[in-house]
């Protein structure tokens, strides 16, 4: 396991707080790895890559012509 260390603004700091206060999740960091891992996921998928998306939009410039 890595363990990371960040600043996190004061606004953000709340919104995470509510979501802990309204039971969502047992703590802030578990807010933050679950943050981490969606983000992950999403930008996880062939098609979400800006190298892929680029060549997806090349192709179609191409494809147009």
């Amino acid at each position: 396991m890595t363990k990371v260390t960040t600043e996190i603004p004061n606004d953000l700091n709340k919104q995470i707080e509510r979501i802990v206060r309204d039971g969502w999740f047992p703590d802030p960091e578990t807010v933050v790895r679950e943050a981490i891992l969606q983000f992950v996921d999403a930008k996880s998928f062939l098609g979400d890559s800006p190298r892929m998306l680029h060549r997806f939009a090349a192709d179609a410039l191409n494809d147009s012509k």
